[in-house]
Formats: structure tokens, C-alpha cells, sequence
């Protein structure tokens, strides 16, 4: 493999080792997944993913300032196969990142984020290589202290989009790639005030600047199966029957998961419940501090007032409830998440809204009983909660026949 090239791993992350002074980086928050390539990679395999024209080794500085770019990109909605951009704004003799405008630093975030987006798009060739030119305005000082200052920028850069790459990764779950799979090769380098940007007649502070060109590499994202519900509650009943969940004493949490699973790919099934455990909600006239279930106060009329005024409206009513099936296709239920976050996001956020809400709607009815007269003074939205249940435990296509029997307790975590 070239000797110039620098990739994303060896120590801190954030590429070059001298950008490290730059932009510290622990290694630590990343799983390692750029390291140096396998000693038996050779450089056929550098020129088999470098677009057409374009050489490996430094001699692509050349090319790429000079206005060399890779093949068109591919279709729309996916990243594009190419990306050339300049960052500007630098003030005389500065080279830190943190000191450029907003809309300067932005442009490193919206390329990192390209990358990474390249590394999650099933059958394309991801954007794994990155040049970096750094350049300077003539100065009185001279060629060298130029090309040093346009090197130093290059450097800050790098490591700025190094730790943007890694933030970008980690937002999507991504800890490991595989060996050599993004680097800055041929490594950052400055070329002083030898490329002038044509640009900058009227104005040379364009002339400092950083060229970011980031090229695919590597081979194709493999093409994995389908994502679907069906995959993901086959592997929920899976994980139930090996591992089960932390602190379910009863081992009757397990019956109605397993029992609430095995309903989900019936067509016809009603996974409508009522939401323990939502909060900090506008429902009707009220404005909800805590949880919309337990609401101490009433969201319509008591059914034994004089004048009991008319019931919650449907488009309201519906707030207080929500459905199983969109909670196990969420981001939280992904393939990609590890077996103890399937188990952990099945019982403490799925499960647990259909606990609390049984349990909190039946304390509000409980409570709302006048000790005196007997009377229930409490609203009608509560009554039409615990119908929501209590009328289904006995229909097999509604996900409350899994709650029959239910009285309190099961390691309930409220």
C-alpha cells in the first residue's frame, strides 16, 4: 500500500497523529474500526476502487487541484459517488478549525455525514478515501513558512472531519468497519501559494483555503435481507426463551411478552392501548404535567354530574392511548441492536406502557370514589380507558387477552 497513505484508526482516530494536537480525540468513545490495512493488501486493490484518470500516490494532488473529479454519481436520494468542496474563511497565519465561520465548519458535518450514509446504503461503493490540500497566500515570509501554515490548515481538517466521521457513525449505530475502510490517502498534505485560486484576483484571502475530495472505495455495501416485523418478533421469542428479562421474579412479564409477540403478525389484531407512561401532554382543555393515565383531574364530565357536559372528543381521546405495532418497528428495535437492548426495549418501554396503563387508570378510578357517598366523580375518559381492556380480555385478536387475569404486581416497574 502506498507509503503516503494515512488511515483512520492508528492511535486516536482522528487520522493524521499530528492532528492530534489539533483536535484531541479519545479513542475510547470508537470501537477502532479504521486500522491499518492487512499487510497483504497491495496496491492493485487501491487502483481496482480509484476512479478512472486518477493515480494512487501523491501524485493526485496534482491531479485533483487541477480539477480532476471521479465519474458521475449515482442515482438520486443516495450519496453522491464524489465529493470536492473548499473550506475558506481562514484569517492570515490562522490553520484551527474552531475559528472559521459557522457555514465553514458546517461543511465538514454535511461531509462526514455523506460518508457515513455511504457506509449504510446497501450495493453502492462507499466513500472511503479522503484527499486533503491545504493551500496559503503568498507571503513575505516565504515558500517554506507557506507551505507550512497551508499544511498546518490541512491538518486541523483532517482531524476536524475525522472526529465529525466518527460522530456521524455512532449516530447510526455503526462501531466497526472493516480494516482500512476510510482513509486520507495519500496523506494531508500543503502546497503552500504554488495554486493560486483563480478566484482570488479581487480578493487573496481566497487563496487560503482546503480542498476536501472524498472518492469511493473499497467494495460494495452487501445487500442485506429485508428488515421486518416478522424478523424482529421471531428473534424477540427467540431471545425470550434463551435469556428472558432481568428482575421478572414471577416469570409471568415473559408469559405476556411471549403471548403479545406471537399476536403481532395476526392481520386482523387490535394492538390498541392505553399509554402508562406517557406525560407532559395537551389532551383536551388540559395541559397534562405528568402522566396522561393518571391525570388527577378530568378530562371531560363525571357521568353522575347534574350536567356532565359532553365527552372528551374522539380526536382527543385518542391521545391518551397508542399502538404496539409502531413501537417494534421503531429505530429502538433495529436488527442492528444488541440482544440486551431488544430484550430491555421489549419490557421497560413496550410492555411497561401496557402495564402502567392498566395500573394507573385503575388507581385514578379507585381514587376518584367518594368516600362518603360511594359516588364516582371522577370523568368518562378513564371509564372508556378501562372498557379499552376490560371488554377485550377474552378476544384472542386483541393484545389484552395477554392481560387477563391481571391484578397488580409482576415486577411492575412503578
Amino acid at each position: 500500500m502506498n507509503g503516503d497513505a494515512t488511515w483512520l484508526g492508528q492511535g486516536p482516530f482522528a487520522a493524521p497523529d499530528s492532528c492530534v494536537a489539533h483536535r484531541p480525540f479519545d479513542h475510547r468513545e470508537f470501537d477502532g474500526p479504521f486500522v491499518v490495512p492487512e499487510s497483504g493488501e497491495t496496491e492493485p486493490t487501491l487502483r481496482a476502487a480509484t476512479p478512472p484518470g486518477l493515480r494512487g500516490g501523491r501524485s493526485d494532488v496534482a491531479q485533483l487541484s487541477a480539477g480532476q473529479t471521479a465519474p458521475p454519481g449515482p442515482a438520486a436520494g443516495s450519496p453522491p459517488a464524489h465529493i470536492d468542496d473548499v473550506i475558506r474563511g481562514w484569517d492570515q497565519y490562522k490553520d484551527e478549525v474552531a475559528l472559521l465561520p459557522q457555514g465553514e465548519k458546517d461543511k465538514i458535518t454535511r461531509i462526514a455525514e455523506a460518508i457515513a450514509i455511504s457506509f449504510t446504503t446497501p450495493g453502492r461503493v462507499p466513500l472511503g478515501r479522503i484527499v486533503i490540500i491545504g493551500h496559503a497566500d503568498k507571503d513575505f515570509h516565504g515558500a517554506a513558512f507557506e507551505e507550512r501554515i497551508s499544511e498546518e490548515r490541512a491538518k486541523s481538517v483532517a482531524a476536524a472531519l475525522g472526529q465529525a466521521i466518527v460522530a456521524a457513525l455512532k449516530a447510526r449505530k455503526i462501531r466497526r468497519l472493516a480494516p482500512g475502510a476510510i482513509a486520507f490517502d495519500p496523506k494531508f498534505t500543503g502546497v503552500g501559494a504554488t495554486q493560486p485560486d483563480p478566484a482570488a484576483r479581487g480578493d487573496r484571502t481566497l487563496n487560503r483555503r482546503v480542498e476536501i475530495h472524498v472518492l469511493e472505495r473499497g467494495a460494495p455495501i452487501p445487500i442485506s435481507e429485508p428488515d421486518t416485523l416478522k424478523k424482529r418478533v421471531e428473534r424477540a421469542l427467540q431471545l425470550l426463551e434463551t435469556h428472558g428479562f432481568k428482575g421478572d421474579s414471577t416469570g409471568k412479564r415473559k408469559v405476556r411478552a411471549r403471548c403479545l409477540l406471537s399476536k403481532m403478525l395476526r392481520p386482523d389484531l387490535v394492538d390498541m392501548f392505553v399509554d402508562g407512561t406517557q406525560r407532559n401532554r395537551r389532551i383536551g382543555s388540559q395541559n397534562v404535567p405528568g402522566f396522561t393515565a393518571g391525570f388527577s383531574g378530568r378530562y371531560d364530565g363525571s357521568p353522575n354530574a347534574a350536567t356532565p357536559g359532553p365527552p372528551l372528543p374522539d380526536s382527543e381521546f385518542i391521545k391518551l392511548l397508542d399502538r404496539v405495532s409502531p413501537l417494534l418497528n421503531s429505530p429502538g428495535w433495529l436488527p442492528t441492536q444488541p440482544d440486551a437492548q431488544i430484550l430491555e426495549f421489549l419490557d421497560v418501554v413496550v410492555l411497561e406502557k401496557i402495564y402502567t396503563g392498566i395500573l394507573r387508570v385503575e388507581r385514578y378510578l379507585t381514587v376518584s370514589v367518594n368516600l362518603i357517598t360511594g359516588r364516582y366523580d371522577g370523568d368518562r375518559a378513564r371509564i372508556r380507558c378501562k372498557a379499552l381492556y376490560t371488554q377485550h380480555f377474552d378476544d384472542q385478536n386483541n393484545i389484552y387477552s395477554c392481560w387477563k387475569g391481571y391484578t397488580g404486581g409482576e415486577d411492575s416497574h412503578i
